[in-house]
């Protein structure tokens, strides 16, 4: 399998991340947001996050706002929309001027971690775009990178207490769509099972959905501080692992532990990301290791992954 990462959901219609060098500002500290009076404030890192947004009505005015246009949107507990009419709301573009006044939460498992902010009606529609059906939305993966601050006095979120995001890339797919580019990646082939003349390797899939969801959803991954940031990152861009992890399993090797933990440099803010597990029959304990460089906002592989025997 190539070595190299690559982001998996480019096969299934999302748009790749794009090079960091593209994004402007100086390598290593945050975008100057100064002239955009919608950027957070007090800039203090990164992010790489993967969970869910939640739209929610910021306050009583926006709701009766909805309600005057006949949406129907009604607000659940805490202010969260009834996403499915809220979409056919936004989606009329009459409507569209509204998107940029709602709180725009992201959840990272049960938790509430960060707002998005909106820097433009086209990010606030991509957001609306982006928002699942009800009968999808456990099945979706919302991905955001961006730079995490504080929000403005005027922006919607601003009474939630928590750090906003001015999003410079997001994404969203269904789990079911990236076990599908997976399979396809580990096939060798970009097309469906029934063109490469192969079933579908079920215990694969087994094993990725397995490895994506022990990546992802650790205890308190919000996607900010640098471990859970280049956990995030190689659940999306790095297929090798979920190899290791599906000839693992077919050998009978439990996965045991999934650890990231700061490694050594002298210039680059280096995670390593470890699988752990071990043979069902012989109780040997077998490591494999790769490395993320997370220094800047667009974290990237430093060294591919192999076996390590500390």
């Amino acid at each position: 399998m190539d070595e190299q990462a690559r982001f998996l959901p480019n096969q299934v219609g999302a748009s790749p991340v794009p090079n960091p060098e593209s994004m402007g500002g100086s390598r290593g500290s945050p975008t100057d947001n100064s002239g955009d009076q919608n950027a957070p404030t007090a800039a203090r890192g990164w992010v790489y996050a993967i969970g869910r947004i939640v739209p929610q009505f910021p306050n009583l005015g926006v709701e009766k706002e909805f309600a005057q246009l006949g949406g129907g949107a009604a607000a659940q507990p805490q202010g969260t929309v009834e996403t499915d009419e809220l979409i056919e709301a936004l989606r009329n573009p009459d409507n569209a001027y509204l998107a940029r006044q709602l709180c725009w939460m992201f959840s990272a498992g049960d938790v509430e971690a960060f707002t998005l902010v909106c820097q433009d009606d086209a990010q606030a529609h991509r957001l609306v775009e982006a928002l699942p059906y009800a009968a999808q939305a456990e099945q979706t993966v919302q991905v955001v990178v961006g730079t995490i601050g504080f929000p403005g006095a005027d922006d919607p979120c601003a009474g939630s207490g928590l750090p906003a995001v001015r999003v410079d890339h997001h994404l969203a797919f269904t789990v079911d769509e990236f076990i599908d580019a997976l399979a396809a990646e580990d096939r060798g082939g970009d097309g469906d099972d029934a063109d490469h003349g192969q079933e579908p390797d079920e215990s694969f899939r087994a094993a990725a959905r397995d490895l994506f969801a022990r990546l992802t959803r650790r205890s308190n991954n919000r996607g900010i501080a640098e471990e859970h940031r280049a956990l995030n990152y190689v659940a999306l861009r790095y297929p090798p692992l979920y190899r290791v992890r599906a000839d693992a399993y077919r050998e009978n090797k439990t996965l045991i532990d999934v650890e990231a933990r700061h490694s050594h440099s002298s210039n680059r803010r280096l995670v390593a990301v470890r699988l752990v597990f071990r043979d069902r029959r012989t109780d040997v304990v077998e490591r494999y290791q790769c490395l993320v460089d997370v220094t800047d906002r667009f974290p990237f592989l430093a060294a591919p992954l192999t076996q390590v025997y500390d």
